[in-house]
């Protein structure tokens, strides 16, 4: 999963769905983790604002399990674009 600085609705989309289906995830043996070029400030607000103030599809409260990985370099996303196939999910 690939995020962005600006906490849009498709990323609160993407963090809800993956967080309520991380345990289908992980009966597949299968760690999710969230990529985003941006730094870890980033990800507490939207984190805190997932939990705290949205609710979507009649889920709230929901808590983000997996990791959210800080590529401020963009080196993970460069090398993960280039050597692999790959797909933004919205």
């Amino acid at each position: 999963m690939f995020l962005n600085l600006r906490l849009k609705y498709h990323f609160n989309k993407q963090l809800f769905t993956f967080a309520e289906r991380e345990p289908e995830f992980s009966a597949l043996n299968c760690q999710l983790a969230g990529l985003s070029i941006d730094g870890h400030y980033s990800h507490i607000t939207w984190l805190r604002t997932i939990t705290n103030k949205i609710t979507f599809k009649g889920m709230k409260n929901m808590e983000v399990k997996f990791p959210l990985i800080e590529d401020i370099s963009i080196v993970i996303a460069e090398k993960i674009r280039n050597d692999t196939v790959w797909r933004k999910f919205y």
